[in-house]
C-alpha cells in the first residue's frame, strides 16, 4: 500500500510499506513529538556529524616491502583503502594500526598518510615544511628491545585523523614509509627472523576510513 502526500503547489512524496513483514506482523512507526519542527534526514541529506559510510583496508598476511633508498617513500599497499565521497563537504575520519620489524633500528623508519585522487598523491598529517627537515605523521615505535632487528616486531597507531578532502571522486588512504639508510626492508606483519617459535609473533594491519556529513 501506498500513502501519497501532495504538494503544496506540485509534487508528491509516495510512502510505500514493505509488500510483506516478517511473520506477517503488523509494524508501527511513530514520528517523535518534540519541542519543534524538524527536518527527516535521508542518506542523502544527513545531519552534519552523521557517519555515511565505512570502509576498511586491512591484512593479516605476513610481507616484505623494499624501501629503496634513504628517505625513499614507499607505499604500504596491503592495507590500502579506497572510499568515494557522497558530497565535498564531508570529512573524512582516518584511524589505523600497523606492525612488523624493519631490519633498521626503529627509531630511523618514518611513515606518513597519503591520499591519492586521480593518480596525484598529497601528504596528510604531518608537519608543517621546515628547511630540510623530514615531515611525517610519526616514528615507528620501538618493540620491546630496539636494537633487535630479527624477533621483535614495533607497531604504529593512528588515532583519528580528520581529512578534509573536498571532492567526489574516488579517494585512495595508504600509509608511506621510509628509512633514513639505504636498502632497507620493512617485514610487514611479522618479525624478520623466520623461526617456527612463540617469540616470533604474527600481527594484523589496518586502515579504517568514515565519511562524515559535513
Amino acid at each position: 500500500m501506498t500513502l501519497k502526500l501532495n504538494g503544496s503547489t506540485s509534487g508528491s512524496v509516495s510512502i510505500d510499506a514493505p509488500a510483506s513483514t516478517a511473520g506477517g506482523a503488523d509494524r508501527t512507526l511513530t514520528l517523535p513529538d518534540d519541542s519543534g519542527n524538524g527536518t527527516i534526514l535521508t542518506t542523502t541529506s544527513p545531519k552534519t556529524g552523521n557517519i555515511i559510510q565505512v570502509q576498511t583496508g586491512q591484512v593479516t598476511a605476513a610481507s616484505t616491502v623494499s624501501l629503496g633508498g634513504a628517505y625513499n617513500w614507499t607505499n604500504l599497499s596491503a592495507f590500502n583503502v579506497q572510499i568515494t565521497p557522497t558530497a565535498t563537504s564531508s570529512k573524512i575520519l582516518i584511524s589505523g594500526f600497523f606492525g612488523g620489524e624493519a631490519d633498521w633500528e626503529d627509531h630511523g623508519v618514518y611513515f606518513k598518510l597519503v591520499r591519492t585522487v586521480g593518480g596525484s598523491g598529497t601528504d596528510i598529517a604531518v608537519g608543517d615544511a621546515d628547511g630540510s627537515r623530514l615531515r611525517v605523521t610519526g616514528v615507528v615505535q620501538p618493540g620491546y628491545h630496539g636494537n633487535d632487528q630479527d624477533s621483535t616486531t614495533a607497531h604504529c597507531t593512528i588515532p583519528n585523523y580528520l581529512d578534509s578532502p573536498s571532492t567526489t571522486n574516488q579517494i585512495t588512504y595508504g600509509v608511506h614509509m621510509c628509512a633514513d639508510g639505504a636498502s632497507k626492508t620493512w617485514y610487514q606483519n611479522r618479525t624478520v627472523g623466520t623461526t617456527d617459535g612463540a617469540s616470533y609473533e604474527r600481527l594484523a594491519s589496518w586502515l579504517t576510513v568514515m565519511e562524515v556529513a559535513g
